[in-house]
């Protein structure tokens, strides 16, 4: 009693009688548990910094000079490996068409001879996108609406040909699939019998990701041809819609490339981007547009960005002229066959006959414009999708309070240009008599 009372009130003594083996193994557990923590993080330090030797020897000591940042590469086999900045890469010996056909909220980050890498596109469009994709993919396909791919102009045809209707789509829960005129779309193959295609499909899945998983309705009253009014809110978005729609296949990213990488180099900024849009504009009966002289153009631009300009145009003319009545400024534009005037006829958007070759120069140009701040356009579908591309940019048009922007009286505008360039091209001829003056500098074709 006595001796149970005085262990109560004394705990060392208690203490000093237990056993050492307890003691020793209450230290341990101690410090077994103090250690699993420690382990646990660097067993994870571990496996991140590791990499297999499959997968280091195939990357290149230029990839990392070239890329500052660190990017990793991945392998197909979506052994993805997250790094700080977020980007995910693909060498170019692997596919990643279909990995970015299933990711539709990632974007191209950054691409050099070796590799490409992606980026999370901006969050306020990561639900958009995403709704697309699943109103396209995760279907049971029961419920399509069926479009025809418009044959007219670049801008034209992805605007109002798809960009609008998918927006349909998704406000009506449909799934969007396309049809071509003729089995076969003029991008793709050439009018009006389909000729040289780029592939055997002939249409947008010989450039582009794939749009669905479902096939367009045979259903005659399935098609949609049009809808009004359009939603405010479709246009808004339009931009986000067709870089979602044009994600370039892999093969058409390396034919593109080189050309921009070139293009990059020739052109010295600060530099303008003036978009002559001639060739069918005054084929469209009361809605023809103008021929507008460079001159037009030149005078709608600051003076301080007159110097480099990149010339974009369907108009061999165009270019003599600029070179003729501007020979003071650099000139770049592509080497590339175009129509001479009106010479094409209407809707002839391949003067080059080849689709493969016009669809690598078109994305090329919506690259190589961003080079640039500053922009004189007139209108043109293509011409916005020029100014898309370049934003924030300082933008003029041509055809600013211009009265009759689209007129029946535009239709022999190009005999009235003609005329006026004569008129101008005597007194170039006084004036250069009566000074004894000549002056010029080099173009760049590319």
């Amino acid at each position: 009693m006595t001796s149970e009372s005085s262990v109560g009130e004394n705990p060392t003594l208690y203490r000093k009688k237990e056993p050492r083996w307890s003691r020793r193994l209450l230290r341990w557990s101690h410090l077994i548990m103090a250690t699993i923590p420690l382990l646990i993080f660097l067993s994870l330090f571990r496996s991140h910094l590791s990499l297999d030797k499959s997968f280091t020897s195939r990357m290149q000591s230029s990839f990392f000079k070239s890329n500052p940042a660190g990017d990793v590469l991945i392998t197909y086999n979506d052994t993805l490996r997250r790094v700080p900045n977020g980007n995910k890469c693909f060498l170019w010996e692997e596919n990643s068409d279909h990995w970015w056909t299933h990711h539709p909220m990632w974007q191209i980050s950054s691409e050099n001879g070796t590799h490409t890498c992606f980026r999370y596109v901006d969050a306020g469009s990561h639900q958009f996108l995403f709704d697309i994709y699943r109103n396209q993919f995760m279907t049971d396909c029961k419920n399509v609406m069926t479009r025809y791919m418009i044959d007219s102009g670049w801008g034209a045809d992805w605007n109002a040909g798809i960009a609008m209707p998918i927006q349909e789509a998704l406000r009506t829960n449909r799934t969007l699939a396309i049809r071509t005129y003729g089995g076969f779309w003029h991008y793709a193959a050439l009018k009006p019998n389909g000729t040289n295609p780029t592939c055997p499909a002939r249409d947008m899945t010989c450039y582009f990701l794939d749009l669905t998983k479902c096939k367009p309705t045979n259903n005659r009253s399935e098609v949609i041809t049009n809808y009004f009014p359009v939603p405010f809110e479709y246009t808004v978005r339009n931009s986000i819609v067709y870089r979602y729609l044009t994600r370039p296949k892999q093969w058409l990213r390396r034919e593109v490339n080189p050309i921009v990488e070139q293009m990059t180099k020739m052109l010295p900024t600060p530099c303008s981007v003036m978009h002559v849009r001639r060739a069918d504009v005054i084929f469209h009966s009361e809605n023809s547009r103008k021929y507008y002289p460079i001159s037009d153009y030149m005078e709608k631009l600051p003076k301080n960005r007159r110097d480099t300009i990149l010339l974009l145009t369907d108009d061999a003319n165009a270019i003599k002229e600029a070179k003729e009545f501007f020979p003071d400024t650099k000139w770049v534009y592509f080497n590339r066959t175009r129509h001479q005037g009106a010479s094409g006829g209407w809707e002839n958007q391949i003067p080059s006959k080849s689709p493969k070759q016009e669809v690598i120069t078109i994305l090329a140009t919506l690259k190589i414009v961003s080079t640039c701040d500053t922009i004189v356009y007139g209108e043109s579908a293509f011409a916005t999708m020029l100014v898309q591309s370049m934003e924030p940019v300082q933008k003029m048009r041509v055809d600013e309070g211009v009265p009759d922007l689209v007129s029946a009286d535009n239709q022999d505008s190009d005999k009235k240009l003609e005329a006026l360039l004569n008129e101008q091209r005597k007194k170039k001829i006084m004036i250069k008599n009566n000074k004894n003056v000549t002056t010029g500098r080099n173009s760049t074709v590319i």
